[in-house]
């Protein structure tokens, strides 16, 4: 804003100082009022247009790859909130919420576009995981939904830190995807990789505010066992649901991709973090030598993402076919 005020400053300068025919007095007049008058508003505009412009932007680019791809996503923008709405939820957190913009605490009983203007969605989805522990912050930004089988699936670009006095480490970085299912599972299961020492809810070994109630459990595949670690809250849940050819299902496909991925299942759910630092915003398109590598980073995001539901949700039909436990 300053750089625009000086440019024009010194242009105004430049057009009093410079000789003018008495002829063209009126229209070096005319053009100083017309370069002003463009100032302004070109910046009314951007006021009003900018964000708008960005997010139209930014959602066309993702449709367009999405529409590659086997599932139906969504990329929420706000769109179904009116702007008096979005400008009611954005003066509340500017002017009168106290708390950090990302804060654990929220809030209570926000209404829809406060929702979204907080992110509120991502990190209570985060939260109730429970796949990472002792943790300050989590800020979340993107938001993408879609269904398969009639399965909903959600996904949120998120950044977890922790902050230590004045500085800050990055606790996940990536992406959190909640898959909803028809079963209700009675305990917690947890998943990681071996070379994975972190900790998830209720443990207390790792976690001092956990209860001790997930501890790892034992399985029937030494194998499976020495390159992924199970930990749960209910061992004979877990055994109905790691059966020999789900644990079959989730060892080719972990030996295959060799990716950091948590998961845990849960309530009505089944959550999994992927880490990476995939960027959907359009300013990733800019530079046209890049386009092309830029697009196919977000292709190959969507389809992994599928392919993990597929494989690792799709895979264990007991999460849908029927109950967990069986009626005493």
């Amino acid at each position: 804003m300053i750089g625009i005020w000086v440019i024009f400053f010194i242009f105004a300068l430049y057009l009093v100082s410079v000789p003018i025919d008495p002829a063209l007095r009126d229209f070096w007049w005319l053009s100083i009022i017309g370069f002003t008058l463009s100032i302004f508003s070109g910046l009314k505009l951007r006021e009003v247009f900018g964000n708008d412009l960005h997010t139209k932007s930014k959602q066309k680019i993702f449709n367009a790859i999405s529409s590659l791809t086997d599932f139906s996503w969504k990329m929420h923008t706000g769109d179904e909130f009116s702007k008096e709405e979005k400008k009611a939820a954005r003066d509340f957190l500017l002017y009168e919420y106290d708390q950090n913009f990302f804060s654990e605490t929220e809030v209570p009983n926000q209404p829809e576009p406060l929702r979204y203007m907080m992110r509120t969605d991502g990190k209570e989805t985060f939260k109730e995981s429970g796949l990472y522990t002792n943790y300050t912050a989590v800020k979340c930004q993107d938001k993408l939904t879609s269904t398969w089988n009639n399965l909903e699936i959600e996904t949120h670009k998120t950044l977890v830190e922790i902050y230590i006095g004045q500085s800050s480490m990055t606790v996940f970085r990536g992406f959190i995807i909640k898959a909803r299912i028809d079963k209700e599972f009675q305990g917690e299961t947890y998943v990681q990789t071996e070379s994975d020492s972190g900790s998830v809810a209720g443990e207390s070994w790792f976690d001092f505010h956990g209860d001790d109630s997930v501890r790892e459990a034992e399985l029937e595949w030494i194998d499976f066992e020495r390159f992924l670690k199970v930990k749960s809250s209910d061992p004979t849940e877990t055994r109905q649901i790691f059966t020999p050819d789900y644990m079959e299902v989730l060892y080719d496909w972990w030996q295959e991709h060799d990716e950091p991925l948590r998961m845990a299942f849960k309530n009505q759910a089944v959550y999994i973090t992927y880490p990476t630092g995939i960027n959907l915003e359009p300013k990733t398109f800019r530079d046209s030598k890049k386009e092309k590598a830029a697009v196919m980073e977000v292709l190959d995001f969507l389809l992994f993402v599928e392919n993990i539901v597929k494989t690792i949700v799709g895979g264990q039909r007991i999460l849908f076919d029927k109950p967990l436990r069986s009626k005493k």
